[in-house]
């Protein structure tokens, strides 16, 4: 299955590709809004008592980068051009949440360690 993937995302055509590229602000916007959400939700439903909010962003990144990832690579497989090219903008969204909330966990939180 994967290198049927991605022989299938390497052999797309530029109109799959364009349209990816311009579906890519469209796609991030729902991926940060899940970000958020389930930030906000192990925030208040986690049971430990009290986490440092590294860990909780750090876990909900994750999270929604799986589910992201997920979703980016069932679109991928479909027949259609504008599915898979939004499959290619979801995951790529994914993927760049992912470095930037690491990156935003990881080095900028640093000093701080922010409690909540």
């Amino acid at each position: 299955m994967p290198t049927a993937l991605l022989t299938r995302i390497r052999d797309s055509g530029p109109t799959v590709w364009r349209r990816a590229t311009w579906l890519t602000p469209v796609a991030i916007q729902p991926v940060l809004g899940m970000l958020v959400g389930v930030t906000w939700l192990l925030l208040d439903w986690l049971p430990i008592p009290y986490p440092r909010f590294r860990v909780i962003v750090l876990l909900a990144t994750a999270l929604t980068t799986a589910v992201t990832v997920t979703l980016g690579a069932l679109l991928t497989t479909s027949d259609r051009p504008g599915w898979r090219a939004f499959g290619l903008s979801l995951a790529g969204s994914g993927f760049a949440v992912l470095i930037g909330n690491t990156t935003y966990a990881l080095f900028l939180m640093w000093p701080s360690d922010a409690r909540m």
